[in-house]
């Protein structure tokens, strides 16, 4: 065979093995990444699973439940603590043993709802707004500051723990829930005072006896 002959069966070969080299490639480039095993993969689909319910989850129910754990009694956690520590000077005008009114201090009542809510026109109390409520802002002062609450005038000055201060506060930003209670047992068995504040007259002084009999002896006969 001559060069010339052998040139039509030398290009045939080389073309063939070109195609046999070239063409695979793009089919190599265009595989997928390695794929993780079946167990993993099992794995990572239950974990997906898990944050897909847990996302579906109502939110609602949930605070419901956070709130309803954490829901703060006025009568059964505050008020008592209102009771030992401020009612002596902040309670409901009553009359004293001389028949004088005790009227409370600054004009603040703190042992019925109403005078809490509504003493120094509303500023004692702004439910959701602890750092807006005297109730609590007076009592975080520090100890040495003439206007925190107890005074240092007080039978007991002591600054309230820091347990009770956190408790009033919480109870305001959950927006200061009075529940069914309206007023402490000394406020409920107080006589109301007049525009005055002075206490309703009786009969006569202490001792005294009353003055609405009629006049003229028990004894005496009408005249015939």
């Amino acid at each position: 065979m001559t060069p010339r002959s052998l040139a039509p069966i030398m290009k045939s070969l080389l073309t063939t093995t070109l195609l046999t080299v070239v063409w695979p490639l793009p089919t190599l480039t265009a595989q997928e990444p390695h794929q993780p095993p079946a167990a993993e993969k099992a794995k990572e689909g239950k974990a997906q699973d898990g944050k897909a319910q847990d996302s579906k989850a109502d939110p609602k129910k949930d605070a419901g439940k956070k709130d309803a754990a954490a829901k703060i009694d006025f009568a059964a956690q505050i008020y008592p603590i209102l009771e030992a520590r401020c009612i002596g000077c902040h309670a409901t005008p009553t009359p004293g043993p001389d028949g004088r009114m005790k009227k409370p201090k600054g004009g603040v009542v703190l042992d019925t709802k109403d005078g809490i809510t509504q003493s120094k026109k509303g500023k004692v109390l702004a439910p959701r707004k602890p750092e807006e409520s005297l109730l609590y802002t007076l009592i975080v002062k520090p100890e040495n500051d003439e206007d925190r609450m107890p005074p240092q005038k007080a039978k007991d000055p002591t600054p309230l723990p820091v347990a009770q201060t956190d408790l009033i506060k919480a109870w305001i930003a959950q927006g200061a829930d009075f529940g069914t209670w309206t007023g402490g047992a000394a406020a409920a068995d107080a006589k109301p005072a007049d525009a005055k504040g002075e206490a309703p007259k009786g009969d006569g002084k202490p001792g005294e006896k009353p003055t609405d009999q009629p006049k003229g002896k028990p004894n005496d006969k009408p005249k015939g």
